[in-house]
């Protein structure tokens, strides 16, 4: 990334290496008309972030992430789905975090409906940009939220319209 001004000139070199392992297990309990999968997560991330030009520093800066993660999705009756997660970010640069989300979703097919719900936790953390080549005082966002909304099917397969309203939970 390069920008050249009439009085300076500067690049952005930015990389981030990515490695991650991902496995899902997937069962029934026919007692209970339910189908379960659980998933789990493991993901290293590694970047860098070097500002060259007239007014940079030239260093090199980094931070890293290790994360777990795991889901469970229940399905009751072809009618309920039910779904958990939660992820634990070990930050080099952050104060490390645990985000969780819950789920529900209920096909209504006789009225060509599916209400569903959701809450929970996210992090947001600044770009490598934003951390090192703006505000060296920037830090993560960290806010709880939730949001709920309808499809409704009108021609099957065809036309369907989703409304959908996603907020901030205050503290």
């Amino acid at each position: 990334d390069r920008d050249r001004t009439f009085f300076s000139e500067s690049k952005n070199i930015s990389m981030t290496d990515t490695f991650a392992y991902a496995g899902t297990y997937r069962f029934d309990t026919p007692a209970i008309w339910a189908k379960h999968s659980l998933s789990a997560l493991v993901e290293r991330q590694d970047e860098q972030f070097t500002p060259e030009g007239t007014f940079a520093d030239g260093r090199t800066r980094e931070r890293g992430r290790l994360s777990y993660a795991g889901e469970w999705r229940g399905g009751f009756a072809d009618r309920l789905y039910l779904t958990a997660g939660i992820r634990h970010d070990d930050n080099d640069e952050f104060r490390d975090t645990t985000t969780w989300r819950l789920a529900a979703s209920l096909p209504l097919s006789e009225l060509g409906i599916r209400p569903h719900a959701s809450v929970g936790t996210a992090v947001k953390l600044p770009t490598m940009f934003e951390q090192f080549g703006i505000d060296r005082e920037v830090a993560r966002i960290d806010q709880p939220g939730g949001g709920g909304g309808r499809r409704q099917q009108f021609l099957p397969r065809l036309l369907r319209r989703d409304l959908d309203h996603i907020g901030e939970i205050d503290r």
